[in-house]
């Protein structure tokens, strides 16, 4: 019995790395891939690309927003690699490349069980979101590094040394300019530690980093977010991300329900099914609570009530991308879920294998390759294609969101194109207002859209302009379709002025 279980943990641990593997080959061919920058990389990346390191510290262009720590990195990767997205997504892709052993560790502080850590790791490999944005020009993969660092600092073998009060202080300081949602993350930390202190009868010692922690933030608050001038333009956009006050109310507990599809529906990638993994996560919460893992609990539920208290004060939206950082958080629920459940099944219904826990890992690959691999906007093949099949005196119309993308194509010499393009106006919620604008067209016209907005009426922008030129007599000679982009060959019946 006892050789028959140890084949087959053996086997699982096998199967697990294979896994584990196989994630870290799906991330690298994400990134290899060099799908086109989408409307928001673009911005972001041009706010790069365009200043010096001083000028990053200002306000940026476009409603842009990121730590000032992810910003200066990405200009130090495009001086020495050129002005191109591998360049600009090499940062986050090492970032989930370090976050995958630095998750095991920290399952291991947390779990201390041989079987569970492994699969918690593998599920996180496979991790769709955490994959996807491994290879974005943005600081999500970054918020999940600094968040699984900080918390295996705080997990680990605590003492009152001189230098783990060092490295308590110094990488709290530090990650508070790379990453937005260190705060959360510091105070959970930050919590934890105090707790620590007091029951061992230390907690001046410990306070000794809170205050560094806390002098660090607010210095950055003060000289970079606070009165910046995108903060009410992006409450804005967010308002709908931010958990109401009243508790009593239903729009309270249909944000919640909300809040947890994001995580599990989108983020961990489980679709319509998201109820399940949600249901088995909180088994887990039982069974740790049960095992008195009250630490466990702590560091997997406590971010997550901070960030819903203070979006509940408008001071951080709780959306899909930005609550990245949760995500191995619900892996480690997750997987405690599963290693329960299936120790119940054995117990008290049938003593089914433990290379049962090979499933949950395999499902997520199974996922992984169905999602796969993802793409956002592909503006870059109707460039090329444009460039190459453009005549004499033909223009290019581009609908107002796609010009980030555009721009960093002329600016890293992918297009040559330049003065053949019509830079559209943008009328929200006011498709009549592009009469004029659509109308002026004449002759042979290429017409490029991405990023498209929806619009409040029935017709979104791009069908109503092309409606538009179909109804005064123009003709669609050729249309080319990618994921998130589509190009337009028209002969709008129009002579040319």
């Amino acid at each position: 019995m006892q050789r028959r279980f140890l084949r087959e943990s053996t086997l699982l641990q096998i199967i697990l790395c294979c896994v584990i593997a196989t994630g870290v080959a799906y991330a690298l061919a994400q990134y290899f891939s060099n799908r086109s920058l989408w409307l928001d990389e673009a911005s972001l990346a041009l706010n790069i690309l365009d200043r010096s390191f001083v000028e990053l510290l200002d306000p940026l262009d476009n409603y842009q927003v990121a730590p000032i720590g992810f910003l200066m990195t990405e200009k130090v990767f495009t001086l020495v690699l050129g002005e191109n997205e591998l360049a600009l997504r090499l940062f986050p892709l090492l970032c989930f490349l370090a976050s995958l052993p630095l998750f095991f560790i920290l399952c291991k502080r947390l779990l201390q069980h041989s079987t569970v850590v492994p699969l918690a790791t593998s599920i996180f490999s496979t991790t769709h979101a955490l994959i996807y944005y491994a290879s974005e020009v943005k600081q999500y993969s970054t918020d999940v590094l600094c968040t699984i660092i900080l918390l295996s600092i705080a997990t680990g073998k605590r003492n009152t040394s001189s230098r783990y009060i060092a490295i308590c202080s110094t990488t709290g300081a530090l990650f508070v300019w790379f990453s937005h949602i260190s705060i959360i993350i510091l105070c959970t930390c930050g919590l934890y530690l105090l707790y620590s202190g007091i029951h061992k009868n230390q907690k001046y010692r410990y306070l000794l980093p809170l205050f560094i922690w806390a002098l660090s933030f607010c210095v950055y608050y003060v000289f970079l977010i606070h009165d910046h001038p995108s903060s009410m333009a992006m409450k804005k956009f967010w308002g709908n991300y931010f958990l109401p006050l009243n508790p009593f109310s239903g729009e309270f507990y249909l944000f919640l329900v909300r809040a947890a599809k994001n995580l599990y529906a989108h983020l961990l990638g489980f679709g319509t099914w998201y109820w399940i993994p949600i249901l088995i996560s909180v088994a887990g919460l039982v069974s740790a609570i049960m095992r008195k893992k009250y630490s466990l609990v702590f560091f997997c539920l406590a971010p997550l009530c901070i960030h819903l208290l203070i979006s509940v004060f408008r001071l951080y939206p709780f959306s899909e991308r930005l609550v990245l950082y949760l995500v191995p958080l619900c892996i480690v629920l997750y997987s405690v879920g599963l290693d329960a459940s299936l120790r119940v099944v054995q117990k008290y219904i049938f003593p089914l294998p433990s290379l049962m826990l090979a499933i949950p890992a395999l499902v997520m690959l199974a996922l992984l390759a169905k999602n796969y691999p993802r793409e956002r906007e592909e503006i870059k093949e109707h460039l090329h294609y444009i460039s190459q099949s453009i005549k004499p005196d033909e223009h290019v119309y581009v609908y107002y969101a796609s010009k980030s993308a555009l721009t960093f194509y002329q600016k890293n010499g992918f297009t040559r194109l330049n003065e053949e393009f019509i830079h559209g106006s943008v009328f929200r919620n006011q498709n009549h207002l592009y009469d004029s604008e659509i109308l002026h067209l004449t002759g042979k016209v290429w017409m490029l859209f991405s990023h498209v907005y929806p619009s409040n009426t029935e017709e979104n922008e791009e069908k109503y302009m092309i409606d538009l030129l179909l109804r005064n007599g123009g003709k669609i000679l050729q249309k080319i379709e990618d994921t998130g982009s589509r190009c337009y060959y028209i002969d709008t019946g129009k002579a040319e002025n």
